[in-house]
């Protein structure tokens, strides 16, 4: 059995709801899935440093064992990464030094380059300040990165043109997250027309507004919205009128989102248009495909491209746009099944292991 390390600069926490906390669990569980054995580090605590000189020990006598190096990294710089120890980078460049000394492969995940745009304007003073001392940080893991990172895997290759430098192309590979495969026991609805979303609903980088002005206008439908409880709590007055005939509000997540999705005939994959969305796929969308739930979702997106690429969903402009196809799914079922009918044969082709598979091979090739 040969070994890989994992590497992440921050303590893995159970977060069921969190996809940047399920993206390097799934990815884990699967390589161990493919038939390897996972050397994980985690977290820059004193148990990490003890299972880093472990590994090297067994890495320097054992080299031809070992298959590479992946690193995740996290949406904050190195510096913080870890929240239980006081703020430092002497950790992950040990690490970094240490693998490339010991002439192993090692590869990245760049998780999204956010911080590059203005995706949440700052209100308060502590949030400007925080927002402005983290850019240099951002560039200085980047010149890290370049320096010991063998090859860099990015959620599309289209972010490659936001990247803070050019990486050369070779050595550049695309990972989105992987599809875990739901049973889709239930059939296209014959009375209601089901529609489903789960996720933030924080505006304004989650803008539902428009999905409820939708809901308010038609009859045959109904929507469930899955968020977390003080989410709702703290912004349900934003969103107005919300006819709750008509919509069903709860709070799940990990396995107990599994009869939303069997039940669920469309996945509302909405929120407001920002230029950052170009170049990323969500964890949200994989998870639904997995599901093998038909998406309706926001025009100008790299989930767009995906979407129309694939023949799985609908793109909208607006609420006129969430009617006029809700009402002519409910007068055309056949339309319905067939697009359930091509997420379906999806599924297999986005899979968890397979996107293990691509790591394995990506760090065996020369």
């Amino acid at each position: 059995m040969k070994k890989i390390i994992v590497y992440l600069p921050y303590e893995i926490k159970d977060q069921k709801n969190s996809g940047s906390s399920m993206r390097p669990q799934r990815m884990i569980r699967a390589l161990k899935d493919i038939g390897h054995d996972v050397q994980l580090i985690s977290g820059k605590g004193s148990s990490s440093r003890q299972k880093l000189k472990r590994v090297m020990v067994d890495v320097n006598k054992n080299r031809s064992n070992y298959i590479g190096v992946y690193i995740e990294s996290c949406n904050l710089p190195l510096l913080f990464s870890d929240k239980k120890i006081r703020p430092s980078i002497l950790f992950d460049l040990k690490v970094l030094i240490s693998f490339k000394k010991a002439k192993l492969p090692i590869s990245l995940f760049y998780r999204d380059v956010h911080w590059r745009y203005n995706l949440m304007q700052p209100k308060k003073l502590g949030s400007i300040v925080k927002k402005v001392t983290n850019l240099p940080l951002y560039q200085l893991d980047w010149i890290i990165y370049r320096k010991y990172v063998d090859k860099l895997f990015i959620p599309t290759l289209a972010m490659s043109d936001i990247l803070p430098s050019k990486w050369p192309k070779k050595l550049l590979y695309d990972l989105p997250p992987g599809a875990e495969i739901r049973e889709k026991e239930n059939g296209v609805s014959n009375s209601k027309l089901r529609l489903l979303y789960v996720g933030g609903i924080k505006l304004p980088f989650y803008d539902l507004r428009g999905l409820f002005k939708a809901i308010n206008k038609l009859n045959n439908v109904e929507l469930t919205i899955c968020c977390r409880k003080e989410e709702w709590e703290l912004n349900q007055s934003m969103y107005g009128y919300i006819d709750y005939t008509k919509v069903k509000v709860v709070h799940k997540d990990g396995n107990d989102l599994d009869d939303l999705y069997k039940n669920a005939d469309i996945f509302a994959l909405l929120w407001a248009s920002h230029p950052y969305l170009k170049h990323t796929l969500p964890y949200k969308l994989f998870e639904t495909i997995g599901a093998g739930v038909p998406i309706i979702t926001t025009a100008g997106t790299a989930t767009t491209d995906f979407v129309n690429d694939n023949d799985i969903g609908w793109v909208v402009t607006g609420d006129n746009e969430i009617v006029d196809i809700c009402n002519r799914l409910n007068s055309n079922r056949s339309e319905l099944i067939e697009t359930t009918k091509s997420i379906m044969s999806l599924r297999d082709c986005h899979t968890w292991d397979l996107r293990a598979k691509k790591i394995v091979s990506t760090l065996m090739s020369t």
